[in-house]
Order: structure tokens, then C-alpha cells, then sequence
């Protein structure tokens, strides 16, 4: 682990003391101390580089332990091309009446445009680090799977939808 780390992840760690967990937590920053209130407001998560970081990450293990990642980048609900089953249409009509205000204003501030612009940075930092890309949103899109019950929640597939993502990467890894 030490000869894969970037230099200043390698300086944060003792590495005479410190154990697994808090390795680990070193490496993924799970130990920062929380913002306070006021610094919070100032600052916004950077999506960008939080998943340029994260990759990197993955790129050093799998260099080091010689594999190949698959980025399989998920769609939600909302923005998928997928026509509903009528059991979806239950279920989501179901959840914006009981979801909490707060994750229904998520929800509806999402967008296409902001889709995209996420989805082309992810495949362009797979390029960087020789991932291979995988839209799970050109599976589920596909109209051969319209109104049929793929989706549990706005996130979450039922096992037909696992079991659709499934075949279609296990293709794309022969």
C-alpha cells in the first residue's frame, strides 16, 4: 500500500501506529473534522473533484493489483428514458406524497443538462485512467424494457433491472 499512495496521502498516515481502519479512513479523508455552520454555507461540495480523487484511488489499486474497472454510471428515475410500468407509476406517485419536502426539491431540481454535464466529466475521467465506460441509462432506455417494472424507488432497481444491468456488463466484460 505504501508504494501505490500519492506522496501526501503516504505523509498523513504513522504508519507504525495507526491500524487498518484508520488507514483507510486517512486515505478516503473519512476523518476530517466536521464543518461548522457558518464554513458550511461558504463552501459546496465539489463533485468534480471528489470523483477525479476517487478515481485515482481506483486507479492505483488497479494497477497495482492488475484489474480492470468498469465505471457503471446509474441513472435515477426521473431522468431516464425508460416509459413507466404501471407499477412504477403507483409506487412513484406513492413516494412524492410520503417523501420529505426536503428530498422532493432535490429531486425536482435535477435536470438533463445537469445529467449531462456530470455524465460527460465521468467519461471523460475514465479516459484519463483507462476505465471503461458503462451508461446504465442506454440499457434501461433501451424501448424493449418500457412499462416493464424495473425500477423499486427513484434509484433502485427491482431484480429485473439488476438482472438487466447484469447481462449487459457481463457482455461488455467478454
Amino acid at each position: 500500500l505504501h508504494n501505490i499512495l500519492p506522496s501526501e496521502k503516504k505523509q498523513e498516515i504513522d504508519w507504525l501506529w495507526d491500524d487498518k481502519y484508520k488507514i483507510l479512513k486517512k486515505i478516503f479523508n473519512l476523518n476530517k473534522k466536521k464543518q461548522t455552520e457558518s464554513n458550511a454555507n461558504v463552501q459546496t461540495f465539489n463533485y468534480k473533484k471528489s470523483t477525479a480523487d476517487t478515481m485515482k484511488i481506483w486507479k492505483m489499486f488497479s494497477e497495482s493489483m492488475n484489474f480492470k474497472v468498469i465505471y457503471a454510471f446509474d441513472i435515477i428515475q426521473k431522468l431516464c428514458d425508460h416509459e413507466l410500468s404501471d407499477e412504477e407509476r403507483k409506487i412513484f406517485g406513492m413516494l412524492k406524497k410520503t417523501y420529505p419536502k426536503k428530498i422532493n426539491d432535490v429531486i425536482k431540481q435535477l435536470s438533463m443538462d445537469r445529467y449531462n454535464e456530470y455524465k460527460n466529466f465521468v467519461k471523460e475521467e475514465c479516459l484519463k485512467n483507462d476505465f471503461m465506460y458503462f451508461d446504465t441509462n442506454k440499457v434501461i432506455g433501451d424501448p424493449k424494457y418500457n412499462k416493464k417494472w424495473l425500477f423499486v424507488d427513484s434509484i433502485h432497481y427491482t431484480d429485473l433491472g439488476y438482472k438487466i444491468i447484469a447481462e449487459a456488463l457481463n457482455i461488455l466484460i467478454k
